[in-house]
């Protein structure tokens, strides 16, 4: 009974995190113009500065299931757009762009994924610290390779 009371738990933080952090941006004036994927990008980018915290402390754990998922939630939709700056690659190597666009995002998520498996296997503190650093570490990379401001 307890493990469903967590599910349940988590299911509702994931869905207020969403219900927040989506709505919130649309009222923001220096995103008012923004694509959906910046949109997307930026709920994630918001859920891992929460992250970032909450992985820190042994207590937040259901804290860090929901802003994983909300991760997770913004991979999958950023896996169906396409980067702005495709229009300003050349032709003939758009494909190549997109494809590699599309594989760094998979490796966010299969990071993403590792650190929800840790969390939910009750790893330690440390294991879920490193497991962060690395879905940090895949960002400014994709960023400098992928968007126009880099």
């Amino acid at each position: 009974m307890q493990r469903s009371t967590r599910y349940l738990s988590l299911l509702l933080s994931s869905l207020l995190l969403c219900a927040f952090v989506l709505p919130s941006r649309q009222d923001d004036d220096d995103h008012e113009d923004e694509t959906p994927l910046a949109e997307a990008m930026h709920s994630m980018e918001d859920a891992l500065k929460s992250l970032r915290r909450s992985v820190r402390k042994v207590d937040a754990r259901e804290a860090s299931l929901a802003s994983v998922l909300t991760c997770e939630k913004a991979i999958l939709f950023c896996r169906t757009q396409e980067p702005a700056m495709l229009a300003s690659i050349p032709e003939g190597e758009r494909e190549r762009f997109l494809t590699d666009y599309r594989l760094e995002l998979v490796r966010t998520e299969r990071a993403l994924l590792d650190l929800e498996a840790a969390l939910l296997e009750g790893q330690d503190v440390e294991t879920l610290r490193a497991l962060y650093k690395a879905i940090k570490g895949l960002e400014d990379p994709a960023h400098e390779r992928f968007t126009e401001d880099g």
